[in-house]
């Protein structure tokens, strides 16, 4: 009876999973915010993210932030202001926000749920969760707090 009772206890053992955060990305994703959503490509390097809305009136501008300062481009104009004088919800500073909490958390706390990983973490626009497919490609990032979803494809 101890011995079964053991099996069954050892069983039940917290399971550790470790999907790859890749440090560079370039994918298209679907950005909602509120009632509002776009296409576009989000390409993130080691030092920065940029978001390119491929529909909407802002076709083709293309929005950067290093961490620091968020540029926009468009054509030939090119305008760049302070991390403090752009809206917390602008799209480049928000998705540099979510990878930066990832990679700077000290114990990333995974969950497999769904055939899918899910990371937790906070950003200045409220609590993000990403969800990582099994074959480590992203699916989703949600902040409801700022009524934000990305659905990449």
């Amino acid at each position: 009876m101890v011995l079964c009772v053991a099996a069954v206890l050892s069983s039940c053992s917290h399971k550790t999973y470790t999907p790859v955060l890749e440090s560079n990305y370039d994918l298209k994703a679907v950005y909602k915010t509120g009632d509002f959503s776009y296409s576009c490509r989000i390409v993130k390097k080691d030092n920065f993210v940029s978001v390119t809305p491929l529909s909407t009136n802002a076709k083709g501008m293309v929005i950067t932030f290093d961490g620091a300062r968020v540029t926009f481009i468009r054509g030939s104009m090119k305008k760049e202001f302070a991390r403090d004088e752009i809206d917390s919800t602008n799209p480049a500073v928000v998705i540099y926000e979510v990878f930066s909490s990832l990679e700077n958390a000290p114990e990333q706390e995974v969950k497999l749920k769904s055939s899918a990983f899910q990371y937790v973490g906070t950003t200045s626009v409220g609590t993000f969760t990403l969800i990582q497919n099994k074959s480590n490609s992203l699916k989703s990032i949600s902040i409801p707090d700022a009524q934000i979803e990305i659905a990449f494809e």
